[in-house]
C-alpha cells in the first residue's frame, strides 16, 4: 500500500515533535542552545565551498605551470 504511505507523514517538512526533543536532549545533555550547532555547521557550510575553489584553482595552476615546463623542455626556450 505504498498510495496510503503519503497518509503516514506530516504537512510540515520535519516532525516538530522529533525536532523539538532533539534541542531539548541537546541542550541537556551538552547544556548550550541552538545557536552552539547552527554557527559551527554554518561556518562549514560556507567553508567547504571556498576551500574546494581554492584547491581547483591552486591543481590547475600547478598543472599550466607542469605544461609550461614541459613547452620549454620541448623547444629549448624558458619557461615563462
Amino acid at each position: 500500500m505504498p498510495a496510503l504511505s503519503v497518509l503516514a507523514h506530516h504537512s510540515e517538512p520535519s516532525d516538530p515533535v522529533l525536532l523539538r526533543w532533539v534541542l531539548d536532549t541537546f541542550e541537556a545533555l551538552l547544556g548550550y542552545g541552538p545557536l552552539a550547532v547552527i554557527v559551527p555547521v554554518a561556518i562549514v557550510v560556507v567553508a567547504f565551498p571556498i576551500a574546494l575553489a581554492v584547491l581547483a584553482r591552486r591543481s590547475r595552476r600547478r598543472q599550466d605551470a607542469d605544461v609550461d615546463e614541459e613547452a620549454g623542455e620541448r623547444t629549448g626556450r624558458p619557461a615563462k
